[in-house]
């Protein structure tokens, strides 16, 4: 690719939603940041809002691609964190006139901010780039993009997707990452056998351990819908692996809030 078609790069850091995951994590330009966690921990709602946060507060063009749901109930989940509407009530189950008018500010907001999502049962590096090329022909300047889970990097290309197979694939995002200037974030499930309460580093996949600057493990603590999540920093190049913190996360929004925040973050 021609150097000139590529976006201007941003490397000055960002911070996240929440200080307590701003003194452990540096977000930079080139980097491979693996969230990983057992089911249920919020990985897909923790690595969006990070996503969310970048577009609306920094700026930058955010992209989130999953394999999991569509684009467009990425976006309604996005606005049921931004506004603290029940994410059941924006399918109108429950929805109040007040709701509704909630909705109307934080779509709005939600809209003009530069977030683009795909839904799709792959996830693999062609996808992305295609979402990359789109995103700078509309004249945005990629920042961060999401995917949405490792497990489904290599569907599309690999008949039997081996854990072999995802390593091969997943071993091109670096350079992507490298070329476009992004912070790619990648959420990933955890390999059997582990147990729930307390999984461990070498339950992540060897293939995104392997191409990944830093790798955060979330782990539950408490019952749902409500409850503390503890998140760790398992490999880091900053010096922080082995730290921890708790955000408090919130089922019924969707939403992470911060232990030290009264009210939790703003997107």
């Amino acid at each position: 690719m021609n150097d000139t078609a590529l976006p201007q790069r941003k490397t000055q850091p960002f911070n996240t939603a929440w200080p307590e995951i701003n003194e452990l994590l540096t977000l930079k330009a080139g980097q491979v940041v693996v969230v990983a966690g057992p089911a249920s921990t919020g990985k897909s709602f923790f690595t969006h809002t990070i996503a969310a946060r970048a577009a609306l507060i920094f700026g930058r063009g955010a992209g989130i691609i999953s394999a999991e749901t569509d684009g467009r109930f990425v976006h309604q989940r996005l606005i049921a964190a931004e506004c603290l509407i029940p994410i059941r009530a924006l399918s109108g189950a429950g929805s109040t006139d007040h709701h509704l008018d909630l909705l109307k500010g934080a779509s709005d907001h939600i809209a003009g901010a530069r977030i683009l999502t795909a839904g799709d049962e792959s996830v693999e590096p062609a996808r992305l780039r295609v979402l990359l090329k789109r995103m700078i022909s509309e004249g945005w300047t990629p920042g961060v993009v999401v995917l949405d889970y490792y497990s489904a990097l290599a569907d599309g290309i690999h008949r039997d997707v081996s854990e072999e197979a995802l390593a091969a694939v997943a071993a091109q995002l670096p350079a992507i990452a490298e070329e476009y200037g992004i912070t790619l974030l990648l959420a990933t499930h955890l390999q059997h056998p582990f147990v729930d309460e307390n999984p461990k580093a070498e339950n992540i996949p060897a293939g995104a351990w392997r191409i990944a600057d830093t790798v955060l493990m979330l782990r539950n603590n408490g019952t749902a819908p409500r409850r503390r999540i503890t998140v760790t920093v398992e490999k880091s190049e900053d010096g922080h692996t082995g730290k921890s913190c708790d955000l408090l996360f919130d089922g019924w929004y969707g939403r992470f809030a911060s232990t030290a925040l009264e009210g939790g973050p703003e997107l």
